[in-house]
């Protein structure tokens, strides 16, 4: 899970772990990429990881993160309607209980891509 901000990314650890989800791990997204240089940090290896769930991010860093990401899907969730770009790679959730609904198709939907 990687988050804007140190207080979103507190809140979204308790809520995961009330949905009972494990082995989550999260980060600030200034220490996974760079938005500047639109280049990830040199110590994250995104191939690691199962999903990539995005926490209270603008449109902009999202466009900046999928446009050089290799994945090919992804969990945003936002109080805020955002526009972003590839809307076919972002399962967009505005709720916990949608979140965890749009989490479970993408974990479910790689499994299947995966057999």
């Amino acid at each position: 899970m990687i988050s804007g901000s140190e207080k979103h990314l507190k809140e979204m650890e308790k809520q995961l772990q009330l949905m009972k989800f494990e082995q989550v791990e999260s980060r600030l997204l200034s220490n996974v990429f760079n938005l500047e240089r639109t280049t990830f940090s040199p110590d994250f290896h995104e191939e690691k990881y199962d999903l990539i769930v995005f926490n209270q991010l603008t449109a902009e860093e999202i466009d900046q993160y999928m446009d050089r990401s290799t994945l090919d899907a992804f969990v945003g969730f936002s109080l805020e309607t955002l526009k972003v770009k590839d809307r076919l790679k972002l399962n967009f959730a505005n709720s916990p209980f949608t979140l965890y609904a749009r989490t479970m198709e993408v974990l479910k939907y790689q499994a299947v891509k995966e057999n």
